[in-house]
C-alpha cells in the first residue's frame, strides 16, 4: 500500500491498495464523508493499515464478487451518483446493498434501491432477480415471485421466451407464467 507523495496536496488522502490483485484507489475524505462506519471506527492511518484486510475479509464472509467491490470504489469516486445509463446487474445491486449496509452508507443504499426500482419493468432484470433469489434459496420447490413481477413477465411472454436465462428458472414458475399468459390471450 502506498501513500501519495507530499508534493501533491490534492492527493494527500489518497490510499492505494490491492483487492484480488487489482489496484484500487480511494480518497479517505470521500469514504469518511459517506460511511458512518468508517467515521466511527477509523482514523486515516487506521484505514491505511486495516481497511484493505477488512474489505477482503468482508468480500469472503459475505460472498461479494470482486467486480462488485470495484464497482463500489468507482461509485465512491463518483460520489455514489449512479448514471442513468449505468448497467448494473441485480447481483451487483445486491452486493452493493450488502456493502452499503456493512459500511453504513445511506446514499449508496438509496441510489441502489432507486436503480432497482427503475429497472423493475425490464424483463432481463426481473429474470436476474428471480435467478438470484432462487439461487439464494438454493431450492426450486415452492419458490414464489411477487405478483407484480409475475404479471409483467406474463404480459411480456415473447420477450421472456427469447431470453436465454428464462429457461433456467424453475419449471413450475415458467409453467405458471406461460399458463397465465395463455389465459389472458384466450380471454381477449
Amino acid at each position: 500500500m502506498n501513500l501519495s507523495s507530499n508534493d501533491n496536496y490534492e492527493n494527500d488522502d489518497l490510499i492505494t491498495f490491492e483487492v484480488d490483485s487489482k489496484t484500487t484507489n480511494l480518497f479517505y475524505s470521500q469514504l469518511v464523508k459517506y460511511s458512518k462506519y468508517i467515521r466511527d471506527r477509523y482514523l486515516f492511518l487506521d484505514v491505511i493499515k486495516l481497511f484493505p484486510q477488512e474489505i477482503n475479509k468482508f468480500k469472503e464472509d459475505y460472498q461479494v464478487s470482486p467486480n462488485s467491490i470495484f464497482i463500489f470504489f468507482e461509485l465512491l469516486h463518483d460520489n455514489f451518483d449512479i448514471k442513468e445509463n449505468s448497467v448494473l446487474t441485480y447481483e451487483q445491486c445486491a452486493d452493493l446493498l450488502k456493502i452499503s449496509k456493512y459500511l453504513d452508507i445511506r446514499k449508496l443504499a438509496d441510489q441502489i434501491k432507486e436503480h432497482i426500482k427503475e429497472c423493475s419493468t425490464n424483463v432481463d432484470f426481473i429474470i436476474q432477480i428471480l435467478e438470484y433469489e432462487n439461487k439464494a434459496r438454493n431450492q426450486n420447490v415452492g419458490f414464489e415471485i411477487n405478483s407484480e413481477m409475475e404479471s409483467l413477465l406474463t404480459e411480456k411472454l415473447d420477450e421472456c421466451l427469447s431470453n436465454e436465462k428464462f429457461i433456467a428458472l424453475p419449471i413450475s414458475m415458467i409453467y405458471r407464467i406461460v399458463m397465465k399468459s395463455a389465459k389472458k390471450v384466450n380471454l381477449s
